[in-house]
């Protein structure tokens, strides 16, 4: 895979980022089915377990910023400001196909994920291997999302929001949930970065700013509204 640059500041391998990326989002991975697997490991427990998570590698980040120079200074913060507008064509056909085989993946067994929903003993009244399927598709989003995030920065909120938005329209049908909610995503993601390019001409505002301020009231709001329910 050939270096990119981006604003100035050298990638020389994007192939190790993605590498890095997916080793690490295996490890918090790994770490939340542990903690899934203990007995009373209620939601809220998963929750403060990836804030936990969270705030751990925010430290770790800001450890490498600490002793960064200033152009590798400027790399980490530009990464952090997600774009779209990085990717080459190249990078873009990777991510494509490693969108392709996960969605793939958690398409096909939309099935097992309906059985889950009901219960585990249920599902595997069902001849459903619970364990397996959730470990694959921890692995499978893993990949995905380490993927996409080495080359394009972090873009918070799609991914949170559009699943939730899209279960009070259709249900909680994963057949058809799955694939509504990739349509969904790339729409918001889609919409948002044509608004972020317009809204300060000649600029081009990072289209994670405006995930962030849309995703942060919209998630506060789903809160609500399944507290009242």
């Amino acid at each position: 895979m050939t270096s990119s640059s981006v604003g100035g500041v050298h990638i020389t391998s994007p192939l190790v980022t993605t590498a890095s990326a997916f080793v690490f989002s295996i490890g918090a991975a790994l770490v939340i089915i542990a903690i899934a697997q203990l007995r009373n490991a209620t939601p809220e427990i998963l929750v403060l377990t990836g804030v936990a998570l969270g705030a751990l590698f925010t430290a770790g980040t800001m450890f490498l910023q600490f002793f960064a120079d200033d152009v590798q200074l400027a790399a980490m913060v530009f990464w952090t400001f997600g774009d779209t507008a990085r990717a080459t064509w190249e990078e873009l056909g990777v991510m494509a196909g490693g969108l392709a085989l996960c969605s793939g993946y958690f398409i096909f067994n939309s099935w097992d994920y309906n059985a889950i929903d009901s219960g585990d003993e249920t599902a595997r009244g069902l001849g459903v291997r619970v364990s397996m399927v959730r470990v694959v598709g921890m692995l499978m989003a893993s990949l995905l999302t380490a993927c996409i995030i080495a080359f394009l920065g972090i873009i918070g909120f799609v991914g949170l929001i559009v699943p939730h938005m899209v279960r009070r329209v259709i249900g909680s049908d994963h057949r058809f949930l799955l694939p509504a909610s990739l349509i969904g995503g790339g729409l918001l993601l889609l919409v948002s970065d044509t608004v972020a390019r317009k809204m300060l001409e000649p600029h081009v505002l990072p289209v994670s700013v405006l995930t962030a301020f849309l995703g942060a009231p919209a998630f506060f709001w789903l809160i609500m509204l399944r507290s009242k329910s």
